[in-house]
C-alpha cells in the first residue's frame, strides 16, 4: 500500500509539481499525493520562520503530517538601480 502524502496547497501547477518531483527517482510509484487547501494567515519572518509556522498550521487544520511549501522573493538593496530605489525610499 503507497503510504499517503499530503501536500497542502491551493495551486494546481505548484502540485503538478511536486508530484513530478516525487515521482521520479527510486520512490516512484510508493506514495500517494493528495492536496487539499489550508487557508492561513500570512506572517512576517524568516524563511524558516514563516516555514514552521505555515507547516505547523497545516498540520493541526488537517490533524496530521503533511507538506508545505513556502516562495520567497528576497532582494538586496544595493542591486536595484536609479528611479526604483529613490521611489521606494520616498514611500
Amino acid at each position: 500500500m503507497p503510504l499517503a502524502i499530503k501536500f497542502i496547497t491551493g495551486n494546481a501547477n505548484k502540485l503538478k509539481e511536486v508530484a513530478a518531483i516525487l515521482s521520479s527517482g527510486a520512490s516512484a510509484g510508493s506514495f500517494e499525493l493528495a492536496s487539499q487547501d489550508v487557508p492561513g494567515d500570512e506572517i512576517q519572518g524568516t524563511t524558516r520562520e514563516v516555514a514552521i509556522h505555515k507547516v505547523n498550521t497545516a498540520a493541526k487544520a488537517v490533524g496530521g503530517a503533511c507538506i508545505t511549501e513556502v516562495s520567497v522573493v528576497a532582494f538586496m538593496m544595493g542591486l536595484l538601480q536609479g528611479r526604483i530605489v529613490a521611489s521606494w525610499r520616498l514611500s
